[in-house]
């Protein structure tokens, strides 16, 4: 196994490393509390052997443990965890290489993972990110035209890993850190070199930047586009244009053996896009209504709340949302 010397050693704060797992670990698929104490409580002595192992090229790989997870509509998809010791070599490996490859991503494109400035939080707050993808796709909407909806089929189980590691070199990533995050990535799929595990920091990472390739597509093409991960927004005048650009997406994408998701995937009109995108946030905003006329009633009536309020009357907005959200 390829090594890391000491010069690279002392690139990773393992401490930083330890924290972004401890965070990580909160949303895996797999209850492991074996796993989790480690790093609370054994976390130094933990980065003390890895290093030691880093530094002699002895360190191996194990295979992660593995689950199918349930999708909507009776699908499963496959969701891992690592050892304690792949999983803080994974992290670091990743936390010295994602600067080069943050600084690739279009982010007037892609919204995904978007790495922070402090903390020890590996990125911004999901939902401030989502926000941001909703509102281009609505900005993508404010002009006529044909929206191209597009979703990779098991995008992750098929990434490429020979043409995520060349990516990773082209954005000038530490040649040793590109060459033990190829074996570790073979290691975890049985020498397979299709897909990446799903389920951790470091994967989103790499989920992530893959598709920078496509932004810098649609960049180069003029194409109105966002992106979420692997979900797909492009803007066309015409519905021939959308339907041209359809194939030329399904032909980028093939070359990668990547191929889109049928039934989620199509062409729609702005309109249509529009709804569906708002359609939660429309029944949201009619049930903060009713809560809201029901309490004007209230106010108004003395014969007793018309509703029925489990845990009484909202006191502030706050309530009021809470509220609205049980309702819808």
């Amino acid at each position: 196994m390829p090594g890391l010397d000491k010069k690279m050693l002392n690139m990773i704060d393992p401490n930083k490393v330890i924290d972004r797992i401890k965070i990580d670990i909160r949303t895996d698929f797999i209850l492991a509390p074996h796993y989790n104490a480690i790093f609370i409580n054994a976390g130094q002595e933990l980065w003390g052997r890895v290093q030691e192992l880093l530094k002699s090229g002895n360190y191996q790989p194990e295979l992660p443990h593995t689950i199918n997870v349930p999708k909507e509509r009776g699908f499963t998809r496959p969701g891992s965890i690592l050892t304690p010791a792949d999983r803080l070599v994974y992290q670091a490996l990743i936390d010295i290489a994602s600067p080069a490859l943050e600084a690739q991503l279009d982010r007037q494109r892609s919204f995904s993972h978007i790495l922070a400035r402090d903390g020890n939080s590996m990125f911004e707050p999901a939902h401030e990110s989502w926000h941001r993808f909703q509102s281009k796709i609505t900005s993508l909407c404010a002009s006529e035209g044909y929206i191209v909806k597009a979703d990779i089929a098991n995008y992750f189980e098929r990434i490429p890993q020979h043409h995520l590691v060349n990516l990773m070199s082209a954005a000038k990533c530490p040649p040793e850190v590109v060459n033990l995050v190829e074996e570790m990535l073979l290691a975890f799929q049985e020498r397979d070199s299709s897909g990446i595990i799903q389920g951790v920091f470091p994967s989103d990472v790499l989920g992530n930047f893959f598709l920078s390739e496509f932004d810098a597509y649609c960049d180069l093409h003029e194409i109105p586009s966002a992106r979420y991960v692997d979900d797909l927004y492009l803007h066309f005048e015409s519905e021939v244009d959308a339907k041209r650009g359809l194939i030329d997406l399904i032909e980028q994408l093939r070359k990668d053996g990547l191929h889109l998701n049928e039934f989620k995937s199509g062409i729609r009109t702005v309109h249509q896009v529009l709804h569906e995108e708002t359609e939660v946030d429309v029944l949201f905003e009619e049930a903060r209504e009713e809560v809201r006329e029901e309490l004007a009633e209230y106010s108004t009536s003395g014969y007793g709340f018309t509703a029925e309020w489990e845990w009484g009357e909202p006191e502030d907005e706050e309530e009021l949302e809470l509220a609205a959200t049980e309702r819808l």
